[in-house]
């Protein structure tokens, strides 16, 4: 392989949608271009093989590494129950010979497990639950 596609840190994200059906996703992406050539990114998220977002990458030159943050807007949040839900989604980093991003170079893909959260609609699980109010110490010392 010539280019090599990298994520920046782990593949998984926690997201709090904070009551909110739609949230601004960012993902890490650290690129090195060991070709001989400049190539122009797209980075693509999927759930399954619907498209749920799409951004160009700034050209990164030969021998070049760089590391981008890319948001992908308003992705639509799926179903939680009890506050919580995961999934995975399927990104593709594809690579372009040329600046209009119509001669394909190379493609890179990876999957990202994300963690959707609620923080204002979930429920709490209780391991233990001491109120303290029969004046005991309930087990604690």
């Amino acid at each position: 392989m010539v280019t090599t596609v990298r994520v920046f840190a782990q593949q998984f994200r926690v997201v709090d949608v904070g009551g909110r059906s739609k949230v601004d996703l960012y993902e890490y992406v650290s690129l090195e271009n060991k070709s001989n050539r400049t190539l122009y990114p797209r980075f693509e998220l999927y759930r399954g093989t619907s498209k749920i977002g799409s951004v160009d990458i700034p050209a990164i030159g030969s021998g070049s590494e760089k590391f981008y943050v890319v948001k992908i807007p308003e992705v639509e949040v799926p179903s939680l129950t009890s506050g919580y839900a995961d999934e995975t989604l399927n990104a593709v980093v594809t690579f372009y010979a040329d600046s209009g991003r119509t001669q394909f170079y190379e493609q890179g893909k990876y999957s990202i497990k994300v963690y959707w959260v609620d923080e204002y609609s979930w429920t709490p699980t209780y391991m233990r639950k001491d109120d303290f109010e029969d004046g005991t110490a309930q087990g604690w010392s």
